[in-house]
């Protein structure tokens, strides 16, 4: 444990883009992203409509049909696999209160639980923090679309002393704070104007831009690669790189086609407490001698 001297590296952008139903937050996304770089993705999961826009930006699609956070999680891993620069999420807030999402989630758990709350949420918040973990550690930039919706508070009027409902303003729709996790947040509203905010970017601070493009992207992206160049991190395991080792390692020990001590040899071979603790080339060395192994026996 040592202090060192502080300086600004390079970083990956985490842009949260909130606003209501055809504010043109995914417009606005694929916009500022064509600044970022040409290598971009979008996590859709809103029927495809982000293809209406392919003809003015150009960009992969992977469509999700259940919002379960952990397929976000596996979308990321996807990405991260073919070494796109830039993912859009469109929109975050179905893994929040979308088929499969965290909410439903809690329902199901609920009634598994008969009724308890808390139970509930504490079987669905590790999943709901391995999504924002997986956002915060991804090794492009992200920018994640939310919805957002009027957020309002039971006051006392100090004039009547009765209580009253109080507009507080737009709130996104996500689990409460998540916007701490994104250096910049922009709120788009229906004429188009993007308002950043929270901006750990001294220029965007407070700053108004109506129909944002790709030049905020290279404003962005001057700011971000102005700093020392940060020294690479191994990826940690992917969850199908996860799942495909589960699965090789539980089928060749019911085929008795796997030493018992393969297990403690993978711990000291790479000085790790479980496989979840691999990266990913680690990962898919281990796959390979698997299989490897498989042939043999």
């Amino acid at each position: 444990m040592e202090f060192k001297k502080a300086t600004k590296i390079n970083r990956k952008l985490r842009l949260a883009l909130t606003g209501p139903t055809g504010a043109g937050k995914t417009y606005s996304a694929l916009a500022i992203a064509s600044g970022l770089s040409k290598k971009v993705a979008l996590i859709d999961t809103e029927h495809e409509s982000s293809t209406n826009y392919a003809d003015d930006h150009d960009f992969d699609l992977l469509v999700l049909k259940n919002f379960n956070p952990q397929n976000y999680i596996d979308a990321l891993a996807k990405a991260a696999e073919h070494k796109f620069e830039v993912v859009i999420i469109d929109s975050l807030s179905h893994a929040w209160c979308g088929k499969g999402g965290a909410l439903e989630l809690v329902d199901q758990a609920a009634a598994r639980n008969k009724g308890s709350s808390f139970t509930s949420w504490r079987e669905v918040t590790p999943l709901q923090n391995r999504l924002i973990d997986a956002i915060v550690s991804a090794p492009f930039h992200v920018i994640a679309t939310m919805r957002s919706k009027m957020e309002s508070q039971m006051q006392q009027n100090p004039d009547t002393n009765r209580m009253e409902i109080k507009k507080l303003g737009m709130a996104p729709i996500q689990r409460d704070g998540v916007e701490y996790e994104f250096d910049l947040v922009g709120e788009i509203d229906a004429q188009h104007r993007l308002i950043f905010t929270k901006s750990r970017i001294k220029s965007f601070a407070d700053r108004m831009i109506v129909n944002p493009g790709a030049d905020i992207g290279k404003e962005i992206l001057a700011w971000i690669s102005s700093g020392k160049p940060q020294e690479p991190e191994e990826q940690k395991i992917t969850e199908p790189q996860r799942k495909k080792l589960f699965s090789m390692l539980t089928t060749m020990e019911k085929e008795g086609k796997i030493l018992g001590s393969f297990k403690e040899d993978l711990k000291t071979r790479y000085q790790i407490e479980s496989s979840k603790d691999l990266t990913m080339s680690q990962a898919t060395e281990v796959i390979e001698i698997l299989t490897q192994l498989q042939k043999v026996n």
